[in-house]
């Protein structure tokens, strides 16, 4: 399901510029099995448990993975478009203009908008053919061997990379990562330390201008812009909105298991441990700089759900959410199975 904005087809329910005001069927990948959906700027991506790859909207810059260029070319899909890969993806995301995906052997692949470089291969700016990244480097810039990868997030002009062994890696404007702004064409390793070690990232985002991440330890690493408040910093005035002292330990709370933000967003949203929150506010004293209060939400109405519909996974873009149903439960459990699998051997 899909709603909002489909002024380049981001919503895949055909041609029309109209904004929808409540969910519309995603008829063109009914009944195929989908276990993830990602939403860019401007573009959608389906992957479903065979693999197949569903991608509709914007191809301006080839982030459908389908020619754009030529006479073929297609500039707007307003339905979804399928492909097969001549690989197996378990994993799919999107930034504003830039697509990515994870093999099950933890090997990446990316296409879309290089023009920042956030595609972590030398290309061209639009490339619209998947292709594999393998060039990474350490934090003294020499290349390493390539790692397995288990999360990959891809901003607006920045992607990050997170390694099976905890390893933070980042590609594109470094300036959103807390460095001077240089273009980094190679994953770069930038994990962080905590007393004087390296620190083990679980989960990393990429927002519109800053870098969020998750350690296993449950700390906050935040860089980047500073505006609209996105690293949560009071210190940097309305002339300086950025720090560029690298990744940031956000103090203020511990226990974070997830953090996620949006390509082209200035905000963040931070899943806490329960226990480990509880924790901390004794120790504390409940004193916190941070407001948690409570929010309305509004219950969603669907036109004609299938019978066994249960809303499963959301994502948004610029505009426009969308849902994916309960087709895949199976699919997704063993991948969280898998990523849990993960978590435990850091730990």
């Amino acid at each position: 399901y899909s709603w909002g904005e489909n002024s380049f087809g981001q919503l895949g329910i055909g041609p029309g510029n109209a904004d929808y005001d409540s969910p519309q069927f995603v008829s063109g990948v009914r009944r195929n099995g989908i276990a993830m959906i990602a939403a860019g700027g401007d573009s959608s991506l389906a992957l479903s448990v065979s693999g197949v790859i569903y991608a509709w909207g914007s191809n301006l810059l080839g982030q459908l993975a389908i020619p754009h260029k030529g006479a073929a070319g297609i500039k707007i899909a307003w339905s979804p478009v399928s492909f097969r890969p001549s690989v197996k993806f378990d994993f799919i995301t999107m930034g504003t203009r830039t697509a990515a995906a994870i093999t099950p052997s933890g090997k990446v692949v990316t296409w879309g908008d290089n023009s920042f470089s956030g595609l972590g291969r030398i290309t061209s700016k639009r490339v619209s053919l998947p292709g594999c990244v393998s060039d990474f480097h350490d934090s003294q810039g020499g290349r390493i061997e390539t790692p397995l990868i288990q999360h990959v997030s891809c901003g607006d002009s920045h992607t990050l990379f997170v390694s099976g062994q905890g390893r933070l890696f980042a590609c594109g404007n470094s300036i959103l990562w807390g460095l001077g702004g240089e273009i980094v064409p190679a994953p770069t390793d930038i994990t962080p330390e905590s007393g004087n070690k390296v620190d083990v990232i679980r989960f990393a985002a990429c927002g519109a201008g800053h870098t969020i991440a998750t350690s296993a330890k449950g700390y906050v690493w935040l860089a980047g812009s500073n505006e609209h408040s996105s690293i949560c910093d009071a210190q940097w005035t309305t002339s300086q909105k950025r720090s560029e002292q690298g990744l940031k330990m956000l103090s203020l709370v511990h226990g974070a298991v997830f953090a996620a933000t949006g390509p082209s967003s200035f905000h963040s949203l931070l899943l806490i441990d329960n226990d480990s929150f509880q924790h901390q506010l004794a120790r504390d004293g409940a004193k916190s700089d941070l407001i948690m209060d409570s929010i309305n939400l509004t219950e969603l109405s669907l036109r004609d759900p299938p019978e066994d519909f249960t809303p499963l996974h959301c994502a948004a873009m610029a505009g426009s959410p969308l849902i994916v149903s309960r087709f895949a439960a199976n699919y997704l459990e063993a991948q969280r199975q898998k990523n849990l699998a993960l978590i435990r051997k850091w730990d």
